[in-house]
């Protein structure tokens, strides 16, 4: 909206829209959520209690179950990968609709600024996504659980870990502070 329609941003993006949208996100999450986990209470487990993993995984519970899991599995595949994918779907059309809408900018300095806009955020997406996508493949019955794990520390950790960094450097502030504090210390070191 703030790139193809920018001068309609703050009468079509109001506080009621935003909230309407935060609402429709935390009840999608909520609906998610609650399938699966009616489905896993109802299951019996036998044997060792312990999950190989950091947190405790849909995934992970099914295969302490004493019963067939399989339809389970799959539901938990086809849930994740429509909300996966469903979601990614709607980025690349908004994306594309920015790509159109920042090419018929007439000045290629208008152009650069509205792509320099746009790629750390698509920086920050791609990174989230690519651990989410190979979460959401993984195979139904032969689940890696080391890669899992990095896909969750990569979900969990560096994207959250990266946001500052990637956002920050587009700041023309952030950058001189940066320049200085590197050239302070070539001065220092080199002394």
């Amino acid at each position: 909206m703030a790139i193809c329609h920018p001068l309609r941003y703050t009468a079509v993006l109001s506080p009621t829209l935003c909230l309407y949208l935060a609402l429709g996100a935390w009840a999608c999450a909520f609906l998610d959520t609650i399938a699966p986990t009616v489905l896993v209470v109802r299951l019996t487990f036998c044997g060792s209690n312990k999950i190989n993993h950091f947190f405790c995984d849909v995934d992970q519970l099914l295969k302490l179950a004493c019963a067939d899991t399989e339809y389970l599995n799959l539901l938990d595949f086809v849930v994740s990968a429509v909300i996966v994918f469903g979601s990614l779907i709607l980025i690349i059309v908004s994306y594309l609709n920015i790509i159109i809408a920042i090419v018929k900018i007439p000045s290629s300095g208008g152009r650069w600024k509205s792509f320099a806009t746009c790629s750390s955020h698509l920086l920050v997406v791609f990174i989230f996504y690519v651990g989410t996508v190979f979460m959401s493949l993984r195979s139904i019955k032969d689940s890696y659980v080391d890669f899992n794990k990095l896909s969750v520390v990569l979900n969990t950790i560096i994207t959250p870990l990266f946001n500052p960094f990637i956002y920050t450097l587009r700041n023309d502030q952030v950058k001189c502070a940066l320049k200085s504090l590197w050239n302070y210390g070539d001065r220092y070191i080199g002394n």
